[in-house]
């Protein structure tokens, strides 16, 4: 009678603990995509139009810089450029909404404040770049330049929407992720699937290098393929930040 009524909570624990062992590796598992990248380029003065990101997913603020047009060809460490603040997160707990609607950022506290109402009605928001009248519309981008008040700079950056919360690649699936200084990449399949990379990119704003898009295909490739998971890092000196985007896909081994 003691070793039938023991049963019960043999099973209770060793059920618990592989229910534990299970979900543990789901959890290690998940990758958080790369859902939408905005890389903006705004010449004189336009419109730069922000979208909601997709629900489940997070705005992503990496860099935006004004610069005079005839600096443009001559883009250096040195080159004179209006630099958006950076948003400045909590010293303690975890981001609030209030903190993003009042944002140092002017483009963070664009997406969480200013452009609440269109979002809410599923439109684009549009901000006036550089625009001549002072109406709620019109965003600054020239502080200090040269050409400060004239249209005759270009504005640009780059935006992204990644997942809040991450999950495991299925079968078939092919996954993009995001990475630049402070966020690692880090790729992973389930216990039975092994990573091949498809592509590997280095960019950063639109101008920074005239556009040139650099591969680290290789660099991916020998650290990552063949591997259940790795982690892949993006080394970031001078004033012009970069990011990487990687793209893969789960493979029987």
């Amino acid at each position: 009678m003691r070793c039938f009524n023991r049963i019960p909570l043999f099973v209770f624990i060793y059920t618990y603990t592989f229910s534990k062992i299970l979900f543990s590796h789901q959890a290690d598992g998940d990758v958080k995509r790369l859902v939408r990248m905005n890389n903006f380029v705004v010449v004189g003065r336009g419109a730069l139009n922000l979208e909601k990101c997709p629900d489940g997913s997070e705005f992503v603020y990496l860099q935006a810089f004004g610069v005079c047009k005839k600096n443009v060809n001559f883009l250096n460490e040195e080159t004179k450029i209006w630099i958006a603040p950076e948003h400045v997160k909590p010293t303690s707990g975890g981001e609030t909404e209030s903190n993003l609607e009042n944002s140092a950022n002017p483009l963070v506290k664009a997406y969480h404040n200013y452009c609440k109402p269109s979002f809410t009605k599923s439109e684009k928001c549009a901000l006036a770049i550089n625009k001549s009248e002072a109406e709620a519309d019109r965003f600054r981008t020239e502080f200090q330049l040269d050409c400060e008040g004239q249209g005759q700079s270009i504005f640009n950056g780059a935006l992204f929407c990644i997942e809040k919360t991450g999950s495991p690649v299925q079968d078939g699936e092919v996954v993009s992720l995001i990475g630049f200084k402070g966020l690692d990449i880090e790729p992973r399949c389930p216990e039975d699937r092994k990573i091949l990379t498809v592509t590997a990119f280095e960019l950063s704003s639109p101008l920074v290098n005239k556009g040139l898009i650099n591969s680290f295909y290789d660099e991916a490739s020998k650290k990552c393929d063949g591997h259940e998971q790795c982690s892949l890092s993006v080394t970031d000196q001078g004033r012009f930040k970069k990011y990487r985007v990687y793209t893969y896909k789960c493979v029987e081994p």
